[in-house]
């Protein structure tokens, strides 16, 4: 898969409606794949093909049904995948869940799309500048490093 990334500014309609943005929709159309909402980290949802799921959440298929902790997780992820349909015209309609997990409603439907490499989030646009205000290149950098470092 060609490497989701940029960002693009999108809207939601009255009838809870989105587009793919064009840019991330033309990578995930090579892909062939079905796409999920996957709550996946705060404040985002995250757009997964099949593949990208399996490789992110895979481990947990064999997850020893003694160790309780692990099997909550799963319980946890894997309850909060849903299947993307589009209609005729390309929209997706946002469930009550989803629209509720990221924050947008009928007074906030300015949203915006983020490319994460394998994936995309999806974001209201004003909790996206609030989550990436304090971030700059220097600290981008600061932070990449130290994780370098430490696997």
């Amino acid at each position: 898969m060609k490497l989701l990334t940029g960002m693009a500014p999108h809207g939601m309609d009255a009838k809870n409606r989105i587009r793919i943005p064009a840019k991330f929709r033309a990578a995930f159309a090579k892909e062939n794949e079905d796409l999920h909402f996957v709550f996946y980290s705060e404040g985002a949802i995250a757009i997964m093909t099949d593949s990208v799921l399996e490789r992110r959440f895979g481990s947990y298929a064999e997850a020893d049904a003694t160790n309780e902790e692990l099997l909550r997780a799963k319980r946890f992820f894997m309850s909060r995948v849903e299947d993307i349909e589009e209609d005729t015209q390309g929209r997706i309609t946002l469930s009550k869940r989803v629209r509720e997990y990221i924050g947008a409603d009928k007074d906030h439907t300015e949203l915006i799309s983020v490319g994460m490499g394998d994936y995309v989030e999806l974001w209201l646009l004003s909790r996206y500048e609030a989550d990436q205000d304090p971030m700059s290149v220097s600290l981008a950098n600061e932070i990449a490093g130290k994780q370098k470092r430490e696997s």
